[in-house]
């Protein structure tokens, strides 16, 4: 065979694989020795590998693959603290996905995918897809995400609802509103149905079928540790995700005493305030201990005290009381009354007028005890 000439046509077939054989062919005759038996040997087992690798390279019979692209379908109705999870779809291969965002006041997470924006933004987005195998890197096309300013209304608000509290000795829920027969006449008195009629009156309290403050007991030790945990969400629902809030220990002109911050929670400021930022979920953790030495403090109450002679505390009458209230952003005035962001169109108590409220937020008494 030294000295042949071999001519070797593609008719159709796997490229890749008719390339492979040329090349072993090649090897075994374009050679100054003669071939011999262990030559073909060789040749045989290289050529059975090109097959098996062409074969695995081949799509499979009827496989479709799709554009990479990020698949979200809701683009739009996001308000400024929102967080929107990025999803992609399609592309083959399985490189590691990551993100990157373009536009002003736009984040996203290049791993997570999540997307927020803290004022008013257009967000275009990019994902890209790693090169895995024999798949190169491919990067989809931009899809554009919209936020608007976070405009609360007295029929969407913003709320601060409490979701856990720990360390209290008791803790009682004001769970009456207007609703329940035994309130179907307010007053303005220190039980349970008197003081849901002040959040009805004054806080944004009952809309429609939705009560959304709540007022909430709760008998706390000299020196104990209260941890609070706070979820903001924005008036379409969704959590206000890296959003300012501020936690009002001192509100509405309680506070006789100062509480301290505690595992990484600040001390309240000269007014009472504790400044922070809500997380990727729109939650908010703050750790508080409790003071000591304190005089006048109320006897804790059991059984049925809670439901009746438990409510009157809530007045500071006679008992240490620090009324706790979110606030999202920051006050726009100072001292213990404060009640308007300095955000327009966000304040969360009025002077008689409860239509004008758009936040909402839960209100949390820590009556101190022995």
């Amino acid at each position: 065979m030294r000295g042949a000439t071999i001519c070797l046509e593609q008719k159709g077939g796997n490229m890749l694989f008719f390339s492979s054989l040329a090349v072993v062919v090649s090897a075994l005759f374009i050679s100054r020795y003669v071939v011999t038996k262990r030559h073909l040997q060789v040749a045989r087992l290289a050529l059975g590998a090109v097959l098996i690798g062409a074969i695995g390279l081949a799509p499979a019979a009827g496989a479709t693959t799709t554009t990479f692209r990020v698949s979200n379908t809701a683009v739009t109705g996001f308000v400024a603290g929102n967080i929107v999870n990025v999803t992609t779809a399609g592309g083959a291969g399985s490189g590691a996905v990551t993100f990157a965002v373009t536009g002003s006041h736009c984040a996203i997470g290049a791993k997570t995918g999540v997307l927020s924006a803290s004022a008013a933004a257009t967000c275009s987005v990019k994902a890209t897809k790693a090169a895995s195998g024999t798949h190169a890197k491919v990067v989809s096309a931009a899809k554009v995400f919209t936020f608007a300013a976070d405009s609360p209304t007295n029929a969407s608000p913003d709320w601060a609802s409490l979701t856990a509290i720990y360390g209290a000795a008791s803790a009682q829920p004001m769970n009456a509103d207007a609703t329940d027969a035994a309130c179907a006449t307010y007053g303005n008195g220190s039980d349970a149905c008197g003081n849901m009629w002040f959040l009805n009156s004054f806080y944004l309290g009952l809309v429609g079928s939705t009560q959304y403050d709540n007022w909430l007991l709760n008998y706390v030790h000299q020196g104990s540790i209260i941890e609070m945990t706070w979820h903001v969400k924005s008036g379409n629902g969704l959590p206000l995700a890296n959003t300012a809030v501020t936690l009002e220990t001192k509100f509405a002109g309680t506070g006789k005493t100062d509480y301290m911050g505690f595992n990484g929670t600040p001390n309240p400021d000269s007014n009472g305030f504790i400044s922070g930022t809500t997380d990727s979920q729109g939650n908010i953790t703050f750790w508080l201990m409790a003071p000591t030495g304190v005089s006048g403090t109320a006897t804790l109450p059991t059984g049925a005290n809670l439901t009746d002679a438990g409510y009157a505390n809530n007045n500071g009458e006679g008992t240490v009381v620090n009324r706790m209230a979110i606030l999202i952003g920051t006050p726009q005035t100072t001292g213990s009354n404060a009640w308007q962001a300095n955000t327009a169109n966000t304040e969360m108590i009025s002077n008689g007028t409860a239509a004008l409220v758009t936040q909402a937020t839960d209100l949390v008494d820590l009556i101190l005890t022995n």
